[in-house]
């Protein structure tokens, strides 16, 4: 489920989280983008019409971090723009203890359960997997962490 209830408290999933930063993040234009198309990566991007907005989204259902490259091509040649800020939705460093171990090895295997079985926001701590927003130093690169969702907005 998106969202769970108790008689005392209402509160998201990790699946909504995401839901919640698609739409913040939207954008009118679709792009094309290029990349690997490895197992357990998706790539994503959206321009504003008005070009003043682009927007990347990119899944990491590895199992492990992995490091990003971002070509904007004709984006950085426009002139500068603010500093694009990164949105994570991640499990917490020491996921092993969050994270079912079955789940770890492979989020592919037909043989374990779901990853949303596996990582979620239990009753006791409703904030444990939640987006974390920060500044992107590197606007050409970024680390995904393992089982992640990130979305980074470039503006004009």
């Amino acid at each position: 489920g998106l969202i769970f209830f108790s008689p005392s408290q209402t509160w998201l999933q990790p699946p909504a989280w995401a839901h919640a930063m698609i739409a913040d993040s939207w954008q009118d234009s679709v792009l094309n983008v290029s990349y690997g198309r490895a197992l357990g990566q998706s790539a994503a991007a959206q321009m504003a019409t008005d070009g003043s907005t682009l927007v990347v989204r990119y899944v990491n259902m590895y199992n492990t971090s992995v490091r990003v490259s971002i070509d904007l091509q004709n984006w950085s040649k426009q002139g500068p723009g603010r500093s694009p800020r990164l949105t994570q939705l991640r499990p917490p460093p020491d996921a092993a203890s969050v994270c079912a171990p079955a789940c770890a090895p492979s989020y592919y295997d037909p043989a374990l359960p779901p990853l949303q079985e596996c990582c979620s926001n239990p009753p006791g701590d409703p904030d444990l997997i939640t987006p974390v927003e920060a500044k992107l130093d590197d606007s050409s690169s970024f680390t995904a962490p393992a089982f992640s969702f990130t979305v980074i907005t470039y503006e004009r």
